[in-house]
């Protein structure tokens, strides 16, 4: 302890750090107070914008009501069904107004963010968005096409999109032509900078009671104390973000995050780094705001009031000097003495990457292109324990463990989530050491079960008592193994537990899913994992416990079984339905997890995933485009696989292409009736696909998303398996030929 906690709204909270020619050139210190007073700003100019203390349209009621439907279905499911006292008109918050009766004046409005990089606007209208209460609806600035964003825009009936001053011209124009009295199309810099004196003073009395309940949002933000202030129970009810994800059906999901949401992931991470109220914290942010990843890192640091934070608008080689000195003044605070190891007081400098930093750094160190600060300082500097580099978003392998050993000196700390989850399942505890890491690594990659390998990667405990995890036979309540618990080391279906997850999707396609079971287990998360029980202080578990674990993993599963059918009586006489099928998932907290592949049809990519369905529908639709009049729809199909070919970490979109020659003819009619100049510009067209398709759209950004841009394509036959879908077994063999073929 290092005295007691002080109030850091007077205190540097944030400071900016914009990629330039020249490197990364920073702003100056910003306070809490600075950033309430620009978000106080942003809001009554949102209100303006939007017509003052505006009444929910239709559509924006529809996706309110969908979000309270979730929590409904999941209460009755449970034998919950209450009605909240003092409920007002249900709404994507589930009630809109608060015990004094008062109106937000954005409350449950949608509106989308589309910004080109990370900005302090995001930061500033995230601090709008909780003072005036509207929903931050998150674009994805680096996979997202000007169809996909206006996708997202109207799903969600988003009333307005903000963009920033990088948006392409393109884009701003098919904004333009699809916001006519639909939406409206804001920018960023005027809400959160242009000054206050041009702005017309707004008309209606019901807009100064807007700001004035404003105000007083913002200071209870800042600490003070306000009537206005909603009772706890609303205020974690309330929507937070819809961050959207790349589902399997094709189409992105939008994941409907509350504050209850954010909290229990950030409390998860404070368990996580062993971190206390008085612990200095410090953050690096270079991943997008976009994603759920540094919306929750950002969270984190607004929750906790000794945090600061370095915002990089984005990753440069720069980033790696910037690191280095920023974890260098960190320690220096601490009062760490020169070459010792123990600092007088605790601090935590928090980093979150993914692996694919690790890799450029890799090239960059191995290539001498390291520029502004040496390898030897940079692993100096990081060397401390409370300098923590977080990966996730992908399984950490031996080359990326390799890497930060050689380069580093030291192991990275490692985190598993998802959007839908908030973030934070699970990760590998702070009170680990290296060698206790290492040992944890290494089990996962060398485990063997049923006398079979069975790789796995680590990816650390859960966090007891916000998030409970289990691995399954089957989250199919069909089968007949419908939530049966898995024996150490035996591969099955993770599923999860807590305040955590996400309250629902948006309106979509799988909507209409059953991803919770009736006592509030997650079901989709869709990742195949195993457990194993911690080693022992010798490093090792023999086969005699590896039976009783077997033995004990049976009996429980037995026990579980007659439990429930003993129990069936007592249930309809005392009610107590959650004691059917709940899990002992206390046994969870000492157990360490792995994971070994995805169940779900998805593409990791810069640490995001991506749907190879909507893949293959962007490929379509670019061929359909870049060859009009020469292929019809009926001509295409496309098959969309993720391969490590390149990376251990990484995946490569590996797409297949089965082209047709004339849709409704037969083979042998075609051969009699096609001339043979249709047959010569038919192999041409092919030709032309199979030597040019990849490097035109390498080359022209505009053909497709950057995230559905293939790294191998094939021109061939798709093969199918009995359900006649594409069979990826097969595919793969396919794409392993083709690659010896082409060494």
């Amino acid at each position: 302890m290092d005295g007691p906690a002080v109030d850091n709204s007077t205190e540097p909270f944030l400071k900016f750090w914009e990629k330039t020619q020249d490197g990364l050139t920073s702003s100056v210190w910003l306070s809490r107070e600075d950033l309430h007073l620009l978000a106080a700003q942003a809001s009554r100019r949102l209100v303006e914008s939007l017509g003052g203390c505006m009444q929910k349209e239709q559509g924006n009621y529809s996706v309110s009501q969908l979000a309270e439907n979730h929590t409904e279905q999941r209460q009755q499911k449970q034998g919950k069904q209450q009605t909240r006292a003092g409920a007002g008109t249900e709404g994507i918050e589930g009630q809109t107004t608060n015990r004094t009766g008062l109106l937000k004046p954005l409350r449950g409005v949608c509106i989308a963010h589309y910004m080109t990089k990370n900005r302090v606007e995001e930061v500033i209208l995230r601090l709008a968005a909780k003072a005036s209460g509207y929903i931050p609806v998150t674009i994805n600035w680096d996979a997202d096409g000007i169809d996909r964003i206006l996708y997202k825009i109207e799903s969600t009936h988003c009333q307005a999109v903000i963009v920033d001053e990088e948006v392409p011209v393109a884009c701003l124009n098919r904004l333009a032509e699809a916001a006519q009295g639909r939406f409206k199309v804001l920018s960023a810099k005027a809400l959160c900078f242009q000054s206050h004196d041009n702005l017309p003073v707004p008309e209606k009395q019901s807009c100064e009671n807007a700001r004035s309940m404003q105000d007083c949002d913002l200071r209870t933000l800042s600490g003070g104390k306000s009537e206005c202030t909603p009772s706890k129970e609303e205020r974690e009810d309330n929507v937070s973000l819809v961050v959207f994800t790349s589902g399997t059906t094709g189409r992105p999901k939008g994941a409907i995050l509350t504050n209850k949401n954010m909290e229990t992931s950030c409390l998860a991470l404070r368990q996580l780094l062993d971190l206390r109220d008085d612990t200095p914290l410090t953050l690096v942010i270079v991943n997008p705001l976009h994603h759920v990843n540094s919306s929750v890192m950002l969270e984190l640091a607004l929750r906790s009031r000794r945090a600061k934070v370095h915002l990089v608008s984005r990753y440069t080689t720069s980033f790696w000097r910037l690191l280095a000195d920023v974890a260098e003044e960190e320690a220096a605070a601490s009062g760490r003495p020169e070459r010792s190891a123990v600092p007088k007081r605790d601090f935590r400098l928090l980093t979150p990457l993914v692996s694919r930093h690790i890799d450029f750094l890799r090239e960059l160190v191995d290539t001498n292109r390291l520029t502004g600060v040496s390898v030897h300082r940079l692993a100096h500097a990081l060397r401390p324990k409370e300098v923590v580099l977080l990966l996730g978003s992908a399984p950490v392998g031996l080359t990326t463990v390799q890497t930060f050993l050689r380069l580093l000196g030291k192991l990275p700390a490692i985190r598993f989530g998802s959007t839908e989850t908030c973030l934070q399942v699970m990760g590998t505890p702070f009170s680990l050491t290296d060698d206790e890491m290492m040992r944890a690594l290494e089990r996962g990659w060398n485990h063997i079960f049923q006398g079979r390998p069975q790789k796995g990667f680590y990816i650390g405990r859960p966090h007891p008592p916000l998030t409970e995890v289990e691995i399954v036979k089957s989250t199919d309540p069909s089968n007949a193994h419908y939530m049966v618990r898995c024996e150490a080391g035996e591969p099955g279906l993770l599923i999860c537990r807590g305040k955590n997850c996400m309250r629902g999707y948006t309106a979509s396609a799988e909507t209409s899913r059953d991803l919770f079971s009736s006592d509030g287990w997650y079901l989709g998360l869709g990742d195949v994992c195993f457990f194993l029980r911690p080693l022992e202080n010798d490093g090792q578990v023999d086969g005699d416990e590896e039976q009783e674990e077997r033995r004990e993993d049976e009996k429980e599963n037995r026990d579980e079984r007659e439990e429930k059918e003993t129990g069936e009586k007592e249930e309809k006489e005392t009610g107590e339905k959650e004691k059917e099928s709940r899990l002992d998932a206390g046994r969870a907290r000492h157990l360490d997890y792995y994971w070994v592949t995805r169940s779900a049809d998805v593409v990791i990519k810069g640490g995001a995933n991506y749907s190879c369905a909507q893949i293959s529908d962007d490929i379509k639709n670019c061929l359909l485009r870049l060859y009009e009049g020469k292929l019809a729809k009926t001509q295409i199909s496309v098959a969309t696989i993720s391969m490590k070919i390149q990376s251990e970490h990484e995946d490569s979109c590996c797409v297949t292409v089965e082209l047709t020659r004339r849709p409704g003819l037969g083979e042998e009619q075609d051969k009699q009736q096609e001339t043979e100049r249709e047959a010569d510009a038919w192999h041409a067209l092919i030709s032309d696909i199979n030597d040019n398709f990849l490097s035109r759209v390498r080359k022209d950004s505009s053909l497709l998303p950057k995230a559905s841009v293939p790294d191998y394509i094939r021109i061939g036959k798709i093969p199918t398996n009995f359900k006649g879908l594409p069979d990826s077994s097969a595919l793969k063999k396919s794409f392993a030929e083709l690659l010896k073929n082409d060494d």
